[in-house]
């Protein structure tokens, strides 16, 4: 009987001390965020995945119009901020998203606003808002793109993803480049689930698998989508992070998105989830896209990419508490400061400046001079 009570405590108290490490594991991250990777940890991912599934699928806002809280800061002219700059003569990307006629528009709905400006006065990043689908008018897409060439894009491993183990830097952004700063957005899903690599430098681990949808940064600094076909090989690219397989492919939805036969992006039935979601990718100049979405399943991930002339696209991270996109631009007095792509992301817009526990991807101004 002592040693079946001996017994007893013991499994009673692992996983109460086992759920105490990961509440106090280094890196920023809510309890929620904490407790629900433990209870995945440990065999409860079924039971995790049940609840969202039906809670994301039946309780959303997709079929009421956005308060005017939730809506991205609207632009005050159709070009702000560049008066008297050159950034004025080069005007927004091409293909501004029509507003759909089945929907009263929002202000500034589909109307792109200048980011930051590079140190010769080129514009380094436009962001819009839209609604992908007119049956779902509370289903909002806030896009960011950066012409290519006119940024440096870094990947940095977080405190607990990608794994244990010594990956460059300290899981935030370095101190140094804060001035030099255009945007920081989330990485992808937990490496666990995701089924893919993570790749700084010549280090690849977990290691990197054909076939799946992996943002690449290439030695010059460019973020590029595409389907990872290398093999184990690490051909010349500064970092890679895969996540799941394409949502878009040669400009194009990729077929079965609602059904996720074989669960290819992720566990069954997420993809119907209506939640926030954010995904990159990339159109034919070359020039990247962040997209963030609210109240959105897979599908419409997916159609937002369309609308905005993406050849690749992928999902990155799925849920309030997890996606997270801030731009950031010099004040009056110089001081480069964030701004939330949405109001309704729910981190802190300084969020990556300390460490934090998930992989990230931030952009800077190339060179040593910022604006």
């Amino acid at each position: 009987m002592r040693i079946g009570a001996i017994v007893l405590v013991v499994l009673l108290l692992f996983p109460v001390a086992s759920l105490g490490r990961a509440l106090t594991e280094p890196g920023a991250a809510p309890l929620t965020v904490r407790t629900v990777d433990w209870v995945r940890d440990h065999g409860g991912g079924p039971i995790v995945d049940a609840i969202e599934n039906w809670f994301y699928s039946r309780h959303h806002a997709a079929d009421v119009p956005p308060t005017p809280s939730e809506l991205p800061v609207a632009p005050r002219t159709d070009r702000p901020d560049c008066a008297g700059r050159s950034a004025c003569r080069l005007g927004p990307p091409p293909g501004i998203v029509p507003v759909s006629p089945a929907l009263h528009p929002l202000p500034a709905e589909g109307r792109w606003r200048l980011g930051r400006l590079s140190a010769s006065g080129k514009p380094a990043m436009w962001t819009t808002y839209f609604r992908p689908q007119p049956r779902y008018p509370g289903m909002l897409a806030a896009v960011a793109e950066f012409p290519r060439g006119r940024t440096t894009a870094h990947l940095v491993a977080g405190t607990i993803e990608p794994g244990v183990g010594h990956w460059p830097g300290s899981a935030s952004v370095p101190a140094r480049q804060v001035p030099s700063l255009v945007a920081i957005f989330n990485g992808g899903w937990r490496f666990r689930d995701a089924r893919g690599g993570f790749m700084i430098g010549d280090r690849a681990d977990p290691p990197m698998i054909n076939g799946l949808a992996t943002a690449v940064i290439t030695e010059s600094g460019q973020l590029q989508v595409r389907r990872w076909s290398s093999g184990a090989r690490l051909p010349d690219i500064a970092a890679a992070r895969q996540n799941l397989h394409l949502i878009v492919d040669h400009g194009q939805p990729v077929a079965g998105l609602s059904r996720d036969n074989g669960d290819l992006w992720g566990s069954a039935h997420n993809q119907l989830q209506y939640t926030a979601r954010t995904g990159l990718g990339v159109d034919a100049a070359g020039d990247a896209i962040f997209i963030a979405g609210t109240n959105m399943n897979l599908t419409g991930l997916a159609l937002a990419f369309q609308k905005v002339h993406a050849i690749t696209a992928m999902e990155l991270d799925i849920h309030p508490s997890i996606t997270f996109f801030t731009a950031w631009k010099p004040d009056p007095r110089g001081i480069n400061r964030p701004t939330k792509l949405l109001p309704t992301m729910h981190r802190s817009p300084d969020r990556f400046l300390k460490p934090d526990q998930r992989d990230f991807f931030y952009l800077t101004l190339p060179g040593p001079k910022v604006s």
